[in-house]
């Protein structure tokens, strides 16, 4: 968590998380121009570059501006991910919003969510060896496993969690 004075609030000592930081840039990516959202980061980056934690929330909206400024990527399922029995776990996935028609990680799916997924997806279809490559390639982010490796050293599991463990209950 990164504990500071909210940008836009008098306030002091306002707790902000990664994942309200996140909310908010990505509506600022909607609603605002790319000109716009690149000077809320960098004020951002300002403000809250020496605060613990704000590295792993710089590469989150950095790859936010990479997707709004780069959309267009393959949508198109490697092989491993799209089995009779991995599209049963797309299905579920869309309709919990998590992913949409294209398989692509909705703008309010976390890299939190989007490692959990994928972790839990691989194990289902018994990816072994390249567990995160395909979901890396198809959802165009990097790093999957250090994002696994982040939430096991706070101890934290992403949001709706349990939302995503049923989907991949059989």
């Amino acid at each position: 968590m990164i504990q500071q004075q909210d940008i836009h609030t008098p306030q002091e000592g306002l707790l902000v998380t990664e994942e309200m930081l996140i909310h908010r840039f990505a509506r600022v990516l909607r609603i605002f121009d790319y000109d716009k959202a690149i000077e809320k980061y960098e004020k951002w980056d300002k403000y809250f570059s020496e605060f613990p934690g704000w590295d792993h929330t710089r590469s989150k909206l950095e790859d936010m501006i990479y997707e709004h400024k780069n959309p267009k990527r393959n949508c198109e399922l490697p092989p491993e991910l799209s089995t009779p029995k991995a599209m049963k776990y797309w299905e579920r996935l869309e309709e919990e919003g998590f992913v949409d028609s294209n398989h692509q990680l909705c703008p309010s799916t976390s890299r939190q969510q989007a490692w959990y997924i994928a972790e839990l997806f691989a194990e289902k279809l018994e990816l072994k060896n390249t567990k995160w490559k395909p979901f890396q390639m198809l959802w165009g982010i990097n790093n999957l496993a250090q994002e696994k490796q982040h939430s096991q050293d706070t101890g934290q599991l992403p949001n709706r969690a349990k939302d995503i463990d049923k989907i991949f209950e059989d």
